[in-house]
């Protein structure tokens, strides 16, 4: 098997495994996620949670001095959630929740707002560097180019991931620390949650970067074959 047609077998296994497994990988993945989310501490919406969800706030008020804006539901967001915060003081801040959603989707957005609103490196991080540091079409470029350029698949797959993490470095930290931070306000609520459920949080950012960046390098690599093939 020549050089071309290593590369095109690869392009083409790349770009089904990224086509295919994306899917079903963050599906497993999130759904394993919400649900144990909502065995450890339930619904936020759910009438029994009331005063654990008080409690939730409050926990957060007195963390950061500052009351939480009211929580709001947001019916495309199912089971999710997210803080918006902006840095122009005369629009507000707003606090997101999925209908769904679990007292610790919750909590972690909470975290979010915790981060913004403490001065430190991590504020930093978050205010600067959440979503990359690169702009997405920049990343892409970048993946692109490891699949065209790299000598070998294992190689371009190493760079094209590389570059992926490095450049989402700050939104990882940030969801770590959102959850450490949530986690003191459900453990002060009431809710504790378990070491596996902030694994399980992480993972779904972990691996759904690095499956985005395998189909990049899937578009490289074609691109390095299709070269090949025009000598």
């Amino acid at each position: 098997m020549n050089p071309v047609q290593r590369d095109a077998i690869s392009a083409l296994g790349l770009g089904a495994a990224a086509a295919l497994g994306t899917p079903l990988v963050n599906s497993v993945l999130s759904q394993g996620y919400y649900k144990r989310a909502e065995q450890e501490t339930g619904l936020t919406l759910d009438p029994k949670n009331v005063a654990k969800r008080k409690a939730l706030l409050l926990a957060h008020a007195k963390d950061v001095g500052s009351a939480a804006p009211s929580p709001m539901v947001h019916q495309g967001m199912n089971r999710g959630g997210s803080y918006q915060f902006s840095a122009n003081p005369g629009q507000p801040e707003q606090l997101l929740h999925g209908p769904q959603a679990s007292q610790f989707v919750l909590a972690h957005e909470l975290g979010h707002r915790a981060i913004n609103l403490k001065p430190g490196l991590m504020q930093q991080v978050q205010q600067r560097t959440y979503s990359g540091v690169l702009h997405p079409l920049i990343e892409t470029g970048v993946q692109i180019a490891a699949g065209a350029f790299a000598p070998s698949t294992r190689r371009a797959l190493a760079y094209g991931l590389s570059s992926s993490y490095l450049n989402q470095l700050g939104t990882l930290a940030s969801e770590v620390q959102a959850t450490r931070e949530g986690s003191k306000y459900l453990a002060a609520a009431g809710t504790p949650i378990s070491p596996a459920m902030q694994a399980a949080q992480f993972s779904t950012y972990g691996v759904g970067m690095g499956v985005d960046a395998i189909k990049n390098v899937a578009i490289g690599r074609g691109l390095r074959a299709l070269a090949g093939s025009l000598k």
